[in-house]
């Protein structure tokens, strides 16, 4: 992944987006649809671009500022390493438990 210019994911439903995290960890800036779990990973304007699900004129212009602005995609890339850091398995499992434990009673 770490030859790519920018990560797109145009989802209309995701529950988490963990490849959204394996961008982040490759340093490539994101560009995804505001659904979902993506919101929980994706920071708007500080660690990538979001934006409504269907909406392709949206997500080509959002794709046109990465490449038209490479100091914004650089930010979005530094920030995202420091996102990164906080999603750790251990935290994602006790999540899960979490929602898992909530729904059950």
């Amino acid at each position: 992944m770490s030859r790519w210019d920018v990560f797109v994911l145009p989802s209309v439903a995701e529950t988490f987006g963990i490849v959204l995290l394996e961008a982040m960890h490759a340093s490539i800036p994101i560009v995804a649809t505001r659904v979902g779990g993506v919101v929980d990973v994706v920071e708007h304007n500080k660690t990538g671009l979001l934006v409504e699900p269907r909406k392709p004129h949206a997500l080509a212009l959002a794709i046109n500022k990465i490449f038209s602005h490479p100091d914004l995609a650089s930010e979005f890339v530094r920030n995202s390493r420091h996102r990164v850091k906080t999603f750790d398995w251990s935290q994602t499992v006790t999540r899960f438990e979490d929602v898992y434990n909530k729904l059950s009673r």
